[in-house]
């Protein structure tokens, strides 16, 4: 899949997200992403994790960030203070702040370079 198509898909699944009938939800399972020039988006998903065992999506352009997990979205802070909130120090709450934790020191990396 080439970054336009992706970017066609991603911008038809916040679409759907948003409840338009423009809208169409993604379907990515068992897509290769890995080297995948991506254009402006930065896109990481991690799983299954957490009670639900559900996907962790983690996504970025520019200064927007977005974390998604179930019906959950929020900012990649909000999402840590949500899991220190519910799960603590539960096998959920570890494993959620080690993927926090891994989002960020990737993060760091892109900035450095």
């Amino acid at each position: 899949m080439d970054a336009n198509k992706l970017e066609t898909v991603l911008i038809k699944h916040q679409q759907w997200l948003n409840f338009l009938r423009t809208g169409e939800r993604a379907h990515l399972e068992g897509a290769d992403l890995e080297g995948a020039h991506l254009g402006e988006w930065y896109i990481l998903s991690i799983g299954p994790i957490g009670s639900r065992q559900a996907t962790l999506t983690y996504k970025r352009r520019g200064e927007f960030e977005e974390v998604m997990t179930g019906c959950w979205r929020g900012t990649l802070l909000e999402f840590q203070e949500a899991v220190t909130k519910k799960h603590g120090i539960t096998k959920y709450g570890v494993a959620y702040q080690a993927a926090i934790t891994f989002i960020r020191t990737l993060l760091a990396e892109r900035k450095s370079g």
